[in-house]
């Protein structure tokens, strides 16, 4: 069995000549034909191509990119099966020094073997449109991009001022909704971003995405490693991912616990609860809303002056003797 604990590697540069991307402007729900999303994707693709050549040793040929845009917005283009490798952990580096030039954008996961990781990646050509797909959700979804990259990570910075403005609390919350990655149907996936990109060749695309086979060196079809309606791909999982958990999660929440307060990033769901709430909120009050999303997750929880929790890329928070939130980076702070 594999376990995939959304461990993503990409490379991100964005430089200063290619800022022109968050002038795009966002468009809303009802707004996006299906005719404006293969151009917006053909767009999205060329500046995912100009930022990985601008830095990288990114050897896809300007003629490659040409057809690939081409075969976007003529709704032709078809998506190849993913690649599965298993590498040593040992080889980690070395593989990855191969391997991002040409594919930026890979998944890595844990196998039974301890000292043996999983990659999925698409093919280069694959990689490109589905980081240029991911760019355009990404847009869609938030009605605006990062000021610091196109990456879901990207967002973290907001993320971490969210939770500090929490302020005094009693309890801090944390609920992990990483088990949710694999419970996640395909139709759900399907008609949670439909409203963003319409029903036509971009919704069958991401349609196509969804089913693709994973396959191995030996042109085995590894069944084992897909989980749900999920594909272990990239940034463009996360997207998807995050998409899903918007109109479950984030919409749903504050209907069951109005006025407390709750910051999520991507599966990390942070819930601040105070004496005075009106209604309350629990371990056993999260494991109960779960249960009625469908969806699955783990919590745990600190008061003042207990052990921090973690937090999205190797952050810690934890609650001062004020009982006030604070956002840590352990490394820096030794």
């Amino acid at each position: 069995m594999y376990s995939y604990s959304m461990i993503m590697i990409g490379v991100s540069t964005l430089n200063n000549s290619s800022l022109y991307v968050i002038s795009y402007i966002p468009r809303s729900r009802s707004f996006c034909t299906v005719e404006c999303s293969l151009v917006q994707l053909s767009a999205d693709i060329d500046f995912i191509y100009q930022d990985l050549t601008d830095d990288l040793e990114y050897s896809l040929s300007r003629n490659r990119l040409a057809v690939i845009k081409h075969k976007i917005v003529s709704g032709l283009y078809v998506l190849s099966p993913l690649q599965v490798k298993f590498i040593k952990k040992v080889g980690l580096t070395q593989f990855l020094h191969e391997t991002l030039p040409d594919c930026p954008d890979i998944m890595l996961g844990t196998c039974s073997d301890p000292d043996i990781l999983c990659v999925v990646m698409p093919d280069q050509e694959d990689g490109l449109v589905l980081m240029g797909l991911s760019l355009m959700l990404l847009r869609l979804s938030h009605g605006r991009l990062p000021k610091d990259g196109y990456r879901f990570e990207n967002l973290d910075s907001s993320f971490y001022y969210s939770l500090q403005q929490m302020g005094k609390v009693d309890r801090l919350y944390r609920l992990d909704l990483k088990a949710s990655f694999s419970l996640i149907p395909i139709s759900l996936i399907l008609d949670k971003v439909k409203p963003f990109v319409g029903d036509g060749s971009v919704y069958k695309l991401i349609s196509s995405l969804l089913i693709l086979p994973i396959i191995d060196d030996d042109g085995n079809h590894r069944s084992d490693i897909s989980f749900g309606g999920m594909p272990p791909v990239g940034e463009i999982t996360r997207v998807l991912f995050n998409i899903v958990l918007m109109d479950i999660f984030d919409r749903e929440f504050p209907k069951r616990f109005p006025g407390i307060a709750f910051s999520r990033f991507l599966n990390e769901v942070y819930i601040s609860t105070r004496g005075n709430d009106e209604v309350i909120f629990d371990e056993k009050a999260g494991y109960a809303l779960l249960e009625e999303l469908s969806l699955a997750g783990k919590i745990v929880s600190i008061g003042p002056g207990d052990d921090p929790l973690p937090c999205y890329y190797r952050k810690i928070l934890f609650l001062d003797s004020d009982s006030k939130v604070h956002v840590c980076d352990p490394i820096e702070s030794y």
